[in-house]
């Protein structure tokens, strides 16, 4: 429109939230006409995140698709000012693809700390489910979908069924829900519960309950080089975490000391992440989450991120002034 023509015009810098990467080709047009420099700001990599989706299922349209998304990717990461991406394995992919190294930053997004912290449990989960307050209890929370690989997770809760003060619940909707509850019943788990997705605001007090949260993907190669926000928050709920996962998102548990990791799909991995969490007890799993929690806040946090970007920016912006306008 007009009006967002005069802005860019007008504009130091822009900040493009290029997902899709298509939203770059405005700011790529206003660096052309008026050299107003621009940052991406990464959240999906294309063409991958798109090629990976199993929409285009034919040949010839991954191939045409491959080929146009690729150079919408080359043109606009090459005129770009700065590109800033959420993950280390992101910015590897596209050192990989020759973008300069120094020219991309890693800022992890963050969540909505207004809601999204440490807080009171009133015990109703516990007392719904019948989980007394000396047992652990580990928690999925999300989609219950085929991305998550959630099937291993419930053969490796069978194999550890002579913990009998471990409890385990399964909250959320999904593709999967109605298999992985039929697949339950059949592998004769107890202590294992399904129930029904909550609103954010409730979950975080349910959480407090909680010992330990499950993480959980597929070994898909766009997952080792992608951050679920599910991960942020388990981190800021200050719980420990159990997974199986890759990439970056296995460095970060086990960097941070929040958690054990399993590698993804493995039922006899999980199973001993299951027995080493049991064994380490309320306490230290407690102190673990203490640490994701401090992690998340030194490394991910809105204060550490925000100024990241501001950052970034400023600097985009001073480089604008230096060239043609």
């Amino acid at each position: 429109s007009g009006i967002g023509r005069k802005i860019l015009k007008s504009a130091d810098v822009a900040l493009v939230y290029s997902s899709p990467e298509t939203a770059a080709i405005p700011a790529l047009i206003a660096h052309h006409l008026n050299r107003v420099p621009y940052v991406l700001l990464v959240q999906d990599l294309w063409p991958d995140s798109v090629l990976q989706t199993g929409f285009l299922e034919s040949n010839a349209a991954r191939g045409v698709a491959r080929w146009s998304l690729g150079f919408l990717d080359q043109t606009v990461c090459k005129r770009a000012a700065h590109i800033v991406v959420t993950a280390p394995g992101m910015k590897a992919a596209l050192v990989s693809r020759r973008v300069p190294e120094e020219k991309i930053t890693v800022m992890f997004n963050w969540v909505d700390e207004s809601v999204v912290f440490p807080q009171t449990g009133s015990g109703m989960l516990r007392s719904r489910l019948g989980v007394p307050a000396g047992a652990l209890l580990f928690a999925f929370a999300g989609n219950l979908g085929t991305a998550q690989g959630l099937s291993a997770w419930l053969l490796a809760i069978q194999a550890s069924q002579d913990l009998t003060d471990l409890y385990f619940v399964f909250l959320g909707e999904g593709a999967e829900k109605s298999q992985l509850q039929s697949k339950a019943d059949l592998l004769g788990l107890k202590r294992t519960f399904f129930i029904d997705p909550v609103e954010l605001s409730e979950y975080v007090h349910l959480a407090a309950e909680i010992d330990a949260q499950i993480i959980s993907l597929t070994n898909s190669p766009l997952f080792h080089m992608t951050i679920p926000g599910k991960l942020q928050s388990c981190l800021a709920l200050g719980k420990a975490i159990v997974a199986s996962v890759a990439g970056d998102s296995a460095r970060i548990i086990v960097d941070s000391g929040a958690g054990l990791v399993a590698a993804t799909g493995n039922s006899a991995e999980i199973e001993k992440i299951i027995r080493l969490a049991h064994r380490e007890g309320q306490a230290a799993l407690a102190a673990r989450g203490s640490l994701g929690r401090s992690y998340y806040l030194d490394h991910m946090g809105s204060r550490t991120s925000s100024a990241l970007l501001v950052d970034v920016l400023r600097s985009a912006a001073i480089s604008g002034l230096k060239g043609p306008r």
